[in-house]
């Protein structure tokens, strides 16, 4: 199940990027089939370091190997349509998903995805990224603010699914954060 929950947020761009960081908090809930997913973390790279690789479409899967394939279909002021392939397993049962997302940027540090159903394994999705200096935190640290709501169109576990996903996301977290301290930052 570690996997598949992984692929659940990290198909959508490795969810946390940086040079050093950490996962503040974390809230997976599950309702209606959907996942609703929280996260807040803290990251010791300046804002425009991690803004550059979260928007560095075409190369996320050198911070997470969850992600196979990363491809920029259409791009054009703020507006990108990408195709992100993933694997994940769930205990015996693994899963290669596709998804199509339309991704919006705006001026203020946010990033806002939509899952396009017709060529994804999700029904419907939303994620939003807000990436900022926490200046409260300290010189060249930044906050990313992660919150998801998902609609896999395959099976999870409904018992345990919520825990599972929570769990993983939180594990693969970490790992993408770790990938990241050994990224080079984005080509200009």
């Amino acid at each position: 199940m570690r996997r598949a929950a992984t692929a659940l947020v990290l198909l959508f761009f490795a969810t946390a990027m940086a040079q050093g960081g950490e996962v503040v908090k974390s809230s997976v809930k599950h309702r209606a089939g959907h996942y609703l997913i929280h996260m807040t973390m803290q990251i010791a790279a300046p804002a425009e370091f991690v803004y550059d690789h979260f928007t560095d479409f075409d190369r996320l899967q050198r911070v997470n190997n969850n992600i196979l394939e990363s491809e920029v279909l259409e791009s054009r002021d703020g507006y990108h349509r990408l195709r992100v392939v993933s694997e994940g397993c769930a205990m015996l049962f693994c899963k290669r998903m596709v998804q199509t997302q339309e991704v919006r940027e705006f001026q203020d540090g946010y990033i806002v995805a939509t899952v396009v159903p017709e060529g994804s394994d999700f029904k419907s999705g939303t994620l939003v990224w807000h990436i900022r200096p926490d200046s409260e935190a300290g010189d060249g640290m930044t906050r990313v603010d992660f919150n998801a709501d998902l609609e896999p169109d395959f099976w999870v576990p409904p018992v345990i699914g919520p825990w599972l996903v929570k769990r993983a996301f939180y594990t693969e977290s970490k790992e993408t954060l770790a990938g990241l301290e050994q990224s080079e930052p984005a080509a200009p």
